[in-house]
């Protein structure tokens, strides 16, 4: 069950990831900070980094007692999911950013 949810997790995070990207990119270059998709680009950045939170609280509860002879050691996709999980914050507040200054822009050009 562990497992399970551990995988489910692990989905959740990159399938919100992968919807995050699109929605930040849509709300960059297309719909040029429409409140819906800004909004979505943030929520999706949150979920994917709040379910990789847990992926990775609950793969180190199942890694531990296990160990290297069930193959369920901290490898690879573990330290993936780390970076995954760091860099989602770093998104949302590179996209704030580019958001603040992109207003900042726009209130200048019309005086």
């Amino acid at each position: 069950m562990m497992g399970f949810m551990t995988m489910t997790f692990g989905g959740m995070s990159m399938s919100n990831g992968v919807m995050a990207i699109i929605a930040i990119v849509g709300a960059i270059t297309c719909r040029k900070g429409d409140k819906k998709w800004v909004g979505g680009g943030f929520f999706l950045a949150g979920v994917a980094t709040f379910t990789a939170m847990l992926s990775f609280v609950l793969w180190t509860v199942q890694a531990g007692p296990l160990g290297e002879k069930d193959d369920t050691s901290l490898k690879t996709a573990f330290f993936l999911m780390i970076i995954a999980m760091l860099h989602y914050p770093l998104a949302m507040f590179m996209f704030w950013k580019h958001l603040q200054l992109d207003s900042g822009k726009q209130g200048s050009a019309m005086a």
